[in-house]
């Protein structure tokens, strides 16, 4: 792999202090440090009526842009089929002007690609709150992909679909960056790596679901560049990004504990809904010298980056930990 291994935190909106408030302005503190750390990402996970805190993710997105200067914003991933591809286009470019270019859209399906009861798990609660089929997820996301583009791009945009049509469309602004931001394709199916092999220039992944679905994480990549070479870009760049779980304590057995209290508080609406168990094997939870070992064999995967959701309630001192202990070193 050229170049170094590329790091990045993804931020969650937690409650805080006596009266478990939601606070912004702490989201905004760490993307201040992040952006000052010299971390190349900063990621935003995205959830329309999941029932944990979230604000909306491309307006806070936006806000972030005008408090950071060079690190770069991600969707990590947004719920494409929930919604329209004109709104979204336009949202979208408002935060890739904002950013001056740093914005890479990162488009998902919306989690859980086979839950247990997937008929009563919070994934598909959100398609019934919407009043959208869960099973046309995919085709949704595939014109939604496609149409973006055409809009970004065509003086004038047409596109006549299964689920969406429109004609003449003229949209300005067209994106800061040329032809249009960065396309990530999360997702871990066989599906999501043809919609990566199709659309993307990135494949935001997941190292526990692709190891499920594949057998292996080497599998799962293997797999990606022959559907490349199907779609005739075998000889084209594919950024591969992956998400670690971490809580950074000397104390292991801390560590933990407070991650699996994380855990549990986000109700199976993150992270394709996986047990704890399966966090544990994947993810990194105890001293820095263990993320340090895991990134080194991350990077020898084939990975260019690693974005890190931080299972912790005190991010303040994970934040700390990881620049003054983790970062020196990678």
């Amino acid at each position: 792999m050229a170049g170094k291994l590329e790091l990045g935190i993804c931020l969650f909106e937690l409650r805080s202090g006596e009266s478990q408030e939601i606070r912004p302005w702490d989201l905004l503190e760490a993307a201040e440090w992040a952006d000052k750390s010299g971390l190349a990402y900063l990621a935003l996970p995205d959830r329309v009526s999941r029932p944990v805190p979230r604000f909306d993710t491309l307006t806070l997105m936006a806000a972030l842009a005008l408090r950071t200067q060079k690190i770069r914003m991600k969707t990590h991933v947004f719920v494409t089929p929930l919604r329209h591809p004109i709104e979204l286009a336009r949202r979208i470019v408002t935060v890739d002007h904002l950013s001056k270019g740093r914005f890479i859209f990162a488009a998902g399906l919306g989690g859980g690609e086979k839950p247990q009861g997937a008929e009563t798990s919070v994934y598909h609660k959100e398609f019934v709150d919407v009043g959208i089929p869960r099973q046309e997820r995919g085709g949704r996301t595939n014109e939604i992909l496609e149409a973006l583009r055409i809009l970004w791009t065509q003086p004038s945009a047409s596109f006549r679909g299964k689920y969406f049509q429109f004609e003449n469309v003229v949209f300005e602004p067209k994106p800061y960056q040329k032809p249009h931001p960065p396309i990530w394709v999360g997702g871990n199916s066989e599906a999501a790596l043809r919609r990566t092999a199709r659309f993307a220039s990135g494949w935001a992944a997941s190292l526990e679901m692709a190891a499920l679905v594949f057998g292996s994480f080497p599998a799962a990549l293997a797999r990606l560049k022959d559907l490349m070479k199907e779609e005739g870009r075998g000889g084209e760049p594919m950024h591969v990004s992956v998400c670690l779980k971490v809580n950074l304590n000397p104390d292991e057995e801390e560590a933990r504990r407070e991650a699996a209290q994380f855990w549990q508080l986000q109700l199976s609406s993150i992270e394709g809904a996986m047990p704890f168990g399966v966090k544990k094997e994947y993810g990194v939870y105890g001293p820095s010298e263990a993320l340090v070992d895991q990134l080194k064999e991350i990077e020898a995967l084939g990975v260019n980056s690693v974005i890190l959701h931080l299972h912790s309630f005190d991010l303040k001192t994970q934040l700390r930990r990881l620049e003054s202990e983790v970062l020196p070193r990678i």
